[in-house]
């Protein structure tokens, strides 16, 4: 999945998808994780629509899987927890 196909469909992807998909980057190994994964999840986790409103399901588990790089629950490499690190910061 290339960010800019997310980028465009992103909107009309139903939270189901947007779980699956959030489920499976969560399931990658810590040693295989890459930037653009934690990219990918930080876009799945975005909320469309009116700021105040109650963050779906996605959006939520997307922000933990975030925390859980940044703050090293995994071996992840440092790169990748320092970019896990500022998503998550940028999405709250």
């Amino acid at each position: 999945m290339t960010l800019e196909v997310l980028r465009s469909s992103n909107g009309a992807m139903t939270d189901r998808a947007k779980d699956y998909f959030i489920d499976k980057l969560s399931q990658v190994p810590a040693s295989l994780l890459i930037e653009k994964d934690v990219e990918i999840v930080t876009e799945l986790g975005k909320k469309l629509g009116a700021a105040y409103r109650q963050p779906e399901g996605f959006a939520t588990k997307a922000a933990e899987i975030l925390w859980s790089i940044a703050i090293l629950e995994k071996d992840f490499p440092k790169s990748i927890a320092l970019l896990a690190r500022k998503k998550f910061c940028d999405q709250i």
